[in-house]
């Protein structure tokens, strides 16, 4: 049972070469990666991330070369920007980063002096971070730059089409939260 190639071709616009693979690792399961789902909204994710950069073979967004920022420095002051105030808890939650990435990128984006942070009173342990004033401003050049560029994709949608979509999305992410509320109780039982 093989994949189905030219999914494939029209997913990457290109069909990679079909190669020998030693006898002891072939798998025995396939997965279609055109129907696969988190491998589509991943690539989807990269393909808004880079804008079309990959091709002209650089590797950081456009929007952010002159300030060197990387795809997770911006998902950060995207965050912060858009929703204040956020703990490394609450960011890694809503951006789906590990506390190393997170860490990494926070300690970047005060170097550059755009974050500033906050002991949460009650809590020393526990850090609030913020835009700072200059992390302000680098936002709002960034912001209407990748709302520009998600338009433009999001352009071969219907509004129809679009409110489908985030109504999908929701009823995935709705999901996803049921069923990882019925492992966490079902791990707990067991403790």
């Amino acid at each position: 049972m093989g994949v189905a190639r030219d999914p494939i071709r029209r997913l990457f616009g290109f069909l990679p070469a079909r190669r020998p693979v030693p006898e002891a690792s072939e798998v025995k399961v396939q997965i279609d990666l055109y129907r696969f789902l988190p491998f589509r909204i991943h690539r989807l994710a990269v393909g808004f991330a880079f804008s079309g950069e990959r091709s002209a073979g650089k590797e950081l967004p456009i929007i952010a070369q002159s300030h060197r920022l990387k795809v997770r420095e911006w998902r950060i002051l995207m965050l912060l920007g858009s929703l204040g105030p956020l703990t490394n808890a609450e960011i890694s939650m809503l951006a789906g980063m590990d506390a190393g990435t997170i860490s990494r990128a926070i300690n970047r984006l005060s170097e550059g002096d755009w974050v500033i942070s906050k002991k949460v009173p009650g809590d020393k342990r526990m850090i609030l971070w913020a835009l700072s004033t200059e992390g302000a401003k680098l936002f709002d050049t960034i912001a209407p730059q990748r709302l520009a560029e998600v338009e433009a994709v999001e352009s071969c949608l219907s509004d129809e089409e679009r409110h489908a979509l985030l109504a999908l999305l929701d009823k995935i992410e709705a999901r996803i939260a049921e069923l990882d509320e019925q492992k966490r109780w079902t791990t707990a039982d067991w403790e």
